[in-house]
């Protein structure tokens, strides 16, 4: 089956939570599918997602500060899951 586009608010703390194994970034498509995401508490709330089977060798997002607004971005999902978990 396709993927779906499915839309996402991304708050300070909750990018591991919305951003799921096999999402692709719409927006930077080039990085891959997405292995893994966390968000950190040290380094000014820097997020760390790992791709696979991307153009580039590392990416950083931004994600709010807590008190700020959340991030928005879109991502194409299978809505069955992924085969390999």
């Amino acid at each position: 089956m396709a993927r779906k586009p499915v839309e996402l608010q991304i708050g300070p703390a909750d990018i591991g939570e919305k951003l799921k194994k096999g999402d692709i970034i719409v927006e930077a498509e080039e990085l891959g599918v997405v292995v893994s995401a966390r968000n950190t508490i040290h380094n000014n709330g820097t997020a760390f997602v790992y791709f696979m089977g991307g153009d580039c060798y590392r990416e950083v997002f931004g994600v709010p500060m807590p008190g700020e607004k959340p991030v928005r971005m879109t991502v194409l999902r299978d809505p069955e899951g992924l085969p390999y978990e």
